[in-house]
């Protein structure tokens, strides 16, 4: 589907759909990276069973590869956010930013590693950032390690990033209308009775309760 806006200042409204599209991406990757944790222990325990199960190496590589895939949502998600950031200057929008930025950055560096893990093997520009160069990627429990650090990329890591989705589109929300508000109080609601005709507020606010981003 082509997505096609015919001014440059439409460029807000563009990167929130692609927030859109990366988050429900995300939430894909963190159901496949679940289904990859069931498929190891199911295959562990037949091990220590003395049951033969094919396919451990095969399920890891998936597995693996779920985990870049849901690191790259989560990226594309921040840097969608920092341009969001940029282009409003909206300051409760700064705020989710700032309380976010730290831990987002977290999983986009993890990416990096896995998209440049050449320059992280022996004699690599890049080895000398590893503290434990030896470990090439490894997990434990829901947390993936390189190089010695780790990052949740399990429940927590989806936890936290549905909390700054919703976080952010509130308060992109607040700032536009605060905004709106100071020059036209009339038009902010407008805008709102409008809303409430257009949207069964009741059905909303019961997706809400319920999370509607829970996997």
């Amino acid at each position: 589907m082509a997505i096609l806006y015919p001014k440059e200042k439409h460029g807000v409204a563009m990167a929130f759909y692609f927030m859109e599209v990366q988050i429900r991406a995300a939430r894909v990757q963190q159901q496949r990276i679940q289904r990859g944790y069931k498929r190891c222990d199911a295959i562990v325990k037949d091990v220590k069973e003395e049951r033969r199960r094919p396919g451990l190496g095969n399920v890891l590589t998936d597995l693996s590869n779920d985990i870049h895939f849901y690191l790259i949502s989560a990226s594309r998600l921040l840097t969608y956010a920092e341009y969001i950031a940029t282009e409003t200057r909206f300051p409760e929008l700064g705020r989710v930013m700032r309380r976010y930025r730290r831990e987002l950055k977290d999983l986009d560096t993890f990416r990096d590693h896995l998209e440049h893990m050449e320059e992280r093997l022996p004699g690599g520009k890049k080895r000398h950032t590893l503290a434990k160069p030896w470990d090439m990627g490894n997990m434990a429990g829901e947390h993936f390690t390189i190089g010695g650090k780790a990052v949740n990329i399990g429940k927590d890591s989806w936890r936290l990033l549905t909390l700054f989705w919703k976080e952010f589109t509130l308060a992109s929300l607040y700032d536009a209308c605060t905004i709106i508000g100071e020059a036209d109080q009339a038009v902010v609601a407008q805008l709102i009775q409008t809303a409430a005709r257009d949207i069964d507020m009741r059905a909303f606010l019961r997706r809400l309760e319920r999370n509607n981003w829970e996997l």
